[in-house]
């Protein structure tokens, strides 16, 4: 049973360390308007929220907490894995708004708000395909 639930963290966690990776460096190093950091300014937000709705739908937040080591140790991992993806998101976040403020889109860091969006948008594609936190009846 637990087995299974660690695949599913690990498979997770390289999907969501690819998705930022391969986002940041495919990234343009500036944007060319303003207008892509004042998108993003506004769908990062909105994506934090779908994966908020996501976990109260989906039950990540009434988890019980696992009584054997092995799945504490899981649980940890996930919750690790949770703040790392909020934020990078957040960060990527504070950088799409810095760069409104500064009015100049050569000011900005768009690799860094690219792999905030690539993160949140793997996060919710995840926790629509499965659930690498919780313990189902088919674990």
């Amino acid at each position: 049973m637990s087995r299974l639930r660690t695949l599913r963290v690990v498979s997770a966690l390289a999907i969501l360390t690819g998705a930022s990776t391969l986002a940041h460096d495919l990234a343009p190093r500036h944007a060319a308007s303003l207008d892509f950091f004042s998108t993003s300014a506004q769908v990062i937000p909105v994506t934090l929220l779908v994966l908020v709705l996501q976990a109260r739908v989906f039950g990540a937040a009434d988890v019980p907490w696992p009584k054997d080591t092995y799945g504490r140790m899981n649980s940890v991992l996930v919750l690790i894995i949770a703040v790392s993806v909020v934020a990078l998101m957040l960060i990527a976040e504070f950088v799409a708004l810095d760069t409104l403020a500064n009015g100049n889109a050569k000011s900005g860091n768009c690799p860094r708000v690219y792999g905030g969006l690539a993160i949140g948008f793997a996060a919710v594609c995840l926790m629509l395909i499965y659930k690498p936190y919780a313990e189902t009846s088919e674990d």
